[in-house]
Formats: structure tokens, C-alpha cells, sequence
């Protein structure tokens, strides 16, 4: 778990701090939080995505709360989806990392208005977000037991 807290948080400052400044790129930490719903343990879905927010709440320099609810809202949401995923494919990782990015962009966009949010955006957002989910898996996926940052939770 403490490497998982370090990856998110790391990932959460090169997003927040970096990749902020284009509008298409990914979104690290919910990818990586997207990765460790899916294919980690059940038990500790909703931690893994209330630390993800957490890293991004402390990496964002006006954290007023929204993702550490948002990223706990989601962990709680894919709770009764993950019996039906077969969780150690690249396509559930794509799949809920696309559909977190676009809940959690709409949540913002309703929160505090959509401001210059395309549907191409989103577009283009979901599917960078799902491909760096994907990348996540394939890289952390296969690593030894007591590397990886989440449990393996198997299906």
C-alpha cells in the first residue's frame, strides 16, 4: 500500500503541477486509481480511490474538497460493478478509467459550470485517461507480489 501512496501522489503532482497546462493529456492519478479499483483486492476499493483523491487534493493548489469526494464516490459506485468485471484484462482497466474520467468531469462541470469543456474534450480526456489506466496495468500488473502497489484481487 505505501507504494501505491507514493505512485498516486507522484502522479498527482506531474498532473496537477505539469500536464495541467494542455487540455488533451491524462489524467495520472485517476488512472492509477481507476488501475487499482479494478484490479486490486475488494476490500480496499474505496480506500485506494480515497487516497487517490487525497493525493490530488494536496497536489491541487486550491483543494477545495471536489476529488477527494469525487475519487470516494467512485470507489463506492464500482463496488456492485466489479463482480462482473474480469478484473486482470486491459479492457475493464479502460473501460472504468474512461467512465470515472467522464463522472468525475461532469460532477466538476455541474459543480462549477463547464466552462470551456467540449464534448471532444472529454472525448480526448477518457480516452488518454483510459490508455494511461492501461499503461498502469501492463507495468504494475505483472510485477512480484511484494512490488506491486495493490493486492491482486484476481477474477
Amino acid at each position: 500500500m505505501a507504494l501505491y501512496v507514493i505512485l498516486v501522489m507522484l502522479a498527482a503532482l506531474v498532473d496537477r503541477a505539469y500536464l495541467a497546462q494542455w487540455w488533451w493529456t491524462p489524467d495520472l492519478a485517476l488512472a492509477l486509481a481507476a488501475w487499482a479499483m479494478v484490479d486490486g483486492t475488494e476490500d480496499g476499493v474505496v480506500w485506494r480511490a480515497w487516497i487517490a483523491g487525497l493525493a490530488c487534493e494536496l497536489a491541487d493548489p486550491v483543494g477545495n474538497g471536489f476529488y477527494l469526494l469525487a475519487f470516494t464516490a467512485l470507489g463506492i459506485i464500482f463496488l456492485p460493478v466489479r463482480r462482473f468485471l474480469f478484473r486482470t484484462r486491459a479492457a475493464a482497466w479502460v473501460v472504468w478509467a474512461a467512465v470515472s474520467f467522464v463522472l468525475v468531469r461532469m460532477a466538476d462541470g455541474v459543480l462549477g459550470g463547464f466552462a470551456d469543456l467540449t464534448w471532444q474534450h472529454l472525448v480526448i480526456g477518457a480516452a488518454t485517461t483510459a490508455g494511461a489506466a492501461a499503461a498502469c496495468g501492463w507495468l504494475l500488473g505483472g510485477l512480484p507480489a511484494r512490488w506491486r502497489p495493490v493486492g491482486v484481487g484476481g477474477a
